[in-house]
């Protein structure tokens, strides 16, 4: 068995290679510090050309192919002993001491294999030592000879002992370490996603549109959570239902064409009820549950809560089993927060928005709405030359009617005239309520003509309707007094065009009442 290429423990390539000059050196020592033959030192020379060549073989293969060191090593190995071998034979044979280079040899084999590959090594370089130097029978007492094979035997199984538990250790320790690191991954990976989901929430919570606010949460859905099927659901005002804001399917995002009403029963109203989130792993295990894809088998439902209260969920769901992890629940509900305050501050913002622009009593646009709405359309019909014209109407003999019926009367009349000028001017007009009685209409792309034709409608309409239930309130009649006037012809600035509205209006008063007056 091979020692694996990733370790803790020191690699014995180094060691290895080290060891080989430490033996080169001594061996050339010996040459120098001892007077031989000639021919020994031809032999010791030419043995030491071979064991140079072999050194640099092996410290190239380490070097550009380390995937093969293991079965270099093994060659190596058998080099090592057949050179140490041939170091004994010619430097005394059974009084050499470069028998001691055996031990060096069967320790690394010990460390580097394992143990039964080390004795069968240790058995082959004794019965090797033995043979090829018969004379240590003779020139060695058996005690010395005994220590020397005896210490072979006792290095490998030492070595190798020690070695294999240091293994096992280290397989252990190892394992612990990948586990750790895949942990680390995960949790850098997690804390990555909620530190982009909480940036995005601090973007989220500076947007006051409800779309705007959809797209970026399916946004951080798809590059961070990776849910094949995502849903937003809000609460209706009364929390009976649920209507879909947006869905995202298979990177597909939609906010047109949603499911409009979603009862809340099974795990979708118990998400709602109890604001706590859902984890669903098989789908197939639970009949409470009814799938809005083909094939989906886990879903994760999350509550959206703002400020205590749920607004809406989060739901996804996938064709995977068990797809939905418990970190997932954990960002994802992360997510549906910062979501639910989004929405929240977008309602809020809106509701302040039309607090601030629109009359209360009688629900349309304020005087603040309509200057600054006639500015932004005259300067699109300046640039357009387009025409745009202004009707003002005002009720007339109104404070006779509070004086007579009470105000109660007259704010029914007030919002019974808003309703007959609404039903008889177009979508793109703009109604604002001007003074007390009094109302302005914008008219973009009109021409004086169709304006009075427009006017003309409003004023024999509501002469011809009556106010108030006769129950609670009396049924009253009114008759309004109308003034009109139009861009380009009859002025240029906002400031103009109103004091010229406002002249004409009191022109139809002044010629009788329940009249419309053009300046």
């Amino acid at each position: 068995m091979n020692q694996s290429i990733r370790t803790i423990f020191p690699r014995l390539e180094n060691i290895y290679i080290a060891s080989r000059a430490i033996t080169a050196a001594a061996v050339i020592a010996w040459m120098l510090s001892t007077a031989t033959a000639s021919e020994v030192q031809r032999e010791i020379s030419f043995a030491m050309v071979i064991f140079a060549l072999h050194l640099a073989i092996f410290s190239l293969i380490w070097k550009f192919k380390p995937k093969l060191i293991s079965e270099v090593f093994t060659y190596s190995l058998i080099f090592d002993v057949i050179f140490v071998t041939y170091l004994i034979k010619f430097t005394g044979g059974a009084n050499s001491s470069f028998f001691l280079l055996y031990y060096l040899n069967i320790m690394f084999s010990a460390y580097y294999f394992n143990l039964n590959f080390c004795v069968g090594i240790s058995f082959a370089v004794t019965t090797l030592y033995m043979i090829s130097n018969p004379e240590l029978l003779t020139h060695v007492s058996p005690v010395e000879l005994g220590l020397r094979v005896g210490f072979a035997w006792f290095f490998a199984y030492a070595v190798g002992f020690v070695s294999r538990h240091m293994k096992q250790s280290e397989f252990k320790l190892l394992k612990l370490l990948d586990s750790l690191n895949e942990s680390t991954t995960e949790l850098e990976r997690s804390q990555a996603r909620v530190e982009k989901i909480y940036e995005t929430s601090r973007v989220l919570g500076e947007i006051h549109d409800d779309q705007e606010i959809t797209r970026d949460v399916f946004h951080i859905v798809d590059s961070i959570l990776g849910f094949e099927m995502c849903s937003i659901q809000l609460c209706s005002p009364d929390l009976s239902y649920l209507y879909e804001r947006g869905r995202l399917e298979d990177g597909e995002r939609k906010t047109t064409n949603l499911r409009e009403i979603i009862a809340l029963e099974g795990v979708v109203g118990d998400v709602v009820r109890s604001a706590e989130p859902k984890r669903l792993i098989d789908l197939g295990q639970n009949d409470n549950y009814i799938p809005t894809i083909n094939d989906a088998k886990s879903a994760l439902i999350v509550p959206m809560i703002s400020h205590g209260r749920v607004i809406g969920i989060l739901q996804a769901e996938s064709t995977r089993l068990n797809r939905f992890s418990d970190t997932d629940q954990k960002v994802a509900s992360i997510l549906a927060a910062s979501a639910a305050m989004a929405y929240e501050n977008s309602r809020l913002h809106n509701e302040l928005e039309k607090m601030v622009v629109i009359d209360d009593l009688t629900n349309v646009y304020n005087y603040r709405y309509f200057a600054d709405r006639l500015a932004d359309e005259i300067k699109r019909a300046t640039r357009y030359r387009q025409p745009l014209s202004l009707i003002m109407v005002d009720i007339d003999w109104f404070k006779r009617i509070n004086d007579t019926y009470g105000h109660e009367s007259g704010n029914v009349l007030l919002k019974g005239i808003v309703r007959v000028i609404a039903t008889n001017i177009r979508d793109t007009d703009t109604l604002a309520r001007y003074g007390g009685e009094e109302f302005i209409i914008i008219l973009p792309q009109t021409e004086h003509d169709d304006a009075q034709v427009i006017a003309e409608r409003i004023r024999s309409e509501i002469e011809r309707s009556t106010f108030g239930d006769g129950i609670k309130h009396p049924k009253l009649s009114a008759t309004v007094s109308v003034g009109i006037t139009t861009y380009p012809d009859n002025g240029h600035s906002e400031d103009d065009l109103v004091q010229l509205v406002d002249r004409a209006m009191y022109l139809a008063k002044g010629s009788g009442k329940n009249a419309v007056v053009t300046v």
